[in-house]
């Protein structure tokens, strides 16, 4: 292996089981939303970490492209999904603030 991609297996070694930890972390305080997202982040750093591994020894895995593409799907829709409901929490917030004529924080911050 190159300098290079020797230090993207590190890591890429190091991230995906910190993702892992983090998700289950996560899951543990009932955070559903952003533990799915971090095993999903695990994931793909371990396919990334796989490919890496694998285009190495130049060996052809087609269904690994098609697993990392679903990933790569799903931790779109997640990100998107977490992103909606932030914005949509502050829109509510500032709404609520405007009807009562009050001070409008900007920071989410009580």
């Amino acid at each position: 292996m190159t300098i290079d991609e020797t230090i993207r297996a590190f890591c890429y070694s190091i991230m995906f089981p910190a993702y892992t930890y983090l998700g289950l972390v996560n899951w543990n305080r009932s955070q559903r939303m952003r533990a799915t997202a971090n095993v999903m982040l695990s994931l793909f750093f371990f396919l990334l970490f796989l490919g890496l591994v694998i285009r190495h020894y130049y060996v052809q895995v087609p269904p690994l492209v098609y697993l990392n593409t679903i990933i790569v799907v799903l931790l779109a829709f997640v990100t998107t999904w977490r992103a909606t409901l932030i914005a949509m929490e502050a829109f509510s917030e500032w709404r609520k603030a405007k009807q009562d004529n009050d001070q409008i924080n900007q920071w989410g911050a009580q």
